[in-house]
């Protein structure tokens, strides 16, 4: 067994399972360590997961600084991470998702519904998009019927507080968001523009930044973009759009010449993500525009993103991220583990 984790006296321990132990999930694990006594309690990690590396679990904690060099010895070894949440079922009070989910959300979607399945029920907070983006409403009445949390703040913009922001204005109604919400392609359009380089070059240099994945295509084609704005018209809208049936063009036949042509007339390439409540029904699209450069989001450059939000009270709010990384994704993670367990005090949305 590994040494236990004790958690500090007088202040409430959370006990969560870790399903995921990439990039994200391994950020997750530094944060927690860099950041321990500064919220209003402390977490103890009871279980992790990962997909190439074992499964572990200690009911009285990991130690988080071995968990990141090796899981070997740390206490009871797994399957997966379905016999993981099993083994702690009484011992967690929260399941935590940071796994590679597919385009039908799983195995994730799975994940997250065993974490209300438990007795008693953990709260469940996902990183991925797919499961949100197809299962919002499921998911979400689930979470209500079990009398826990289903969140998501990292599965758009990277963990920016763009959800937490809207529980904050209580009666607002939001009637229109335009971003742009890729950062591969944005950092790939800014580069062709800057650098005087092919998309493909573009691209290649991406992929080194580790802002690419090996296979770009969900990327250029508009895919991810498409998830995330379904994503949003769930969480906002109320409307469960198919990610499969939003207009979204794809970047992959942008030459350097189209590049410098949009220039010359005083204009930037951007894909824009667009969706618009009109009567109950939702307009979404995710198009490959001109914008000049007034244009709010015409300097946004790199691998930044950025949403407006239009509403029927106030003008317009612009949230930006700039230049992201897998801290600010794990950032997003902790954030709804505090909302989950101290509460937010707007009762959600």
């Amino acid at each position: 067994m590994g040494d236990a984790v004790p958690c500090v006296p007088c202040v409430p321990c959370v006990r969560i399972a870790l399903v995921g132990f990439g990039n994200v999930g391994q950020a997750l694990a530094r944060l927690l360590l860099a950041k321990h006594g500064s919220f209003q309690f402390e977490v103890k990690v009871v279980g992790i997961a990962t997909g190439s590396h074992g499964t572990v679990v200690n009911l009285e904690g990991l130690d988080l600084e071995r968990c990141l060099t090796t899981l070997e010895g740390q206490g009871t070894s797994l399957p997966d991470a379905e016999a993981m949440l099993r083994h702690v079922e009484g011992h967690c009070d929260a399941v935590l998702e940071a796994m590679n989910a597919a385009a039908d959300g799983q195995p994730a979607l799975s994940i997250l519904e065993q974490a209300f399945m438990m007795e008693p029920p953990a709260h469940a907070i996902t990183a991925s998009k797919a499961p949100v983006a197809l299962a919002y409403q499921r998911l979400k009445a689930f979470a209500l019927k079990r009398g826990r949390r289903f969140l998501f703040e990292s599965s758009v913009m990277d963990g920016v507080p763009i959800f937490s922001l809207l529980r904050q204005l209580p009666g607002v109604k939001v009637k229109r968001f335009v971003g742009v919400l890729n950062s591969t392609t944005n950092l790939v359009l800014t580069r062709m523009r800057r650098e005087n380089c092919s998309l493909w070059d573009a691209v290649a240099f991406a992929q080194q930044e580790g802002i690419a994945e090996r296979d770009p295509s969900d990327d250029l084609d508009g895919k991810d973009a498409a998830t995330k704005l379904a994503v949003l018209s769930a969480a906002i809208f109320g409307c469960q759009v198919n990610p499969a049936e939003i207009p979204a063009d794809s970047i992959r036949n942008v030459t350097l010449e189209q590049v410098h042509d949009v220039a010359a007339r005083g204009h930037t390439l951007k894909v824009v993500c667009e969706a618009t409540l009109a009567e109950g029904h939702v307009e979404t699209s995710v198009l490959l525009k001109e914008l000049p450069w007034q244009h709010p989001l015409a300097n946004l450059d790199g691998a930044s993103a950025a949403l407006t939000f239009e509403t029927d009270v106030m003008g317009p709010i612009t949230v930006t991220s700039t230049d992201p990384t897998t801290m600010d994704t794990a950032y997003g993670m902790l954030q709804d583990l505090q909302v989950a367990m101290l509460g937010d005090g707007c009762g959600g949305r």
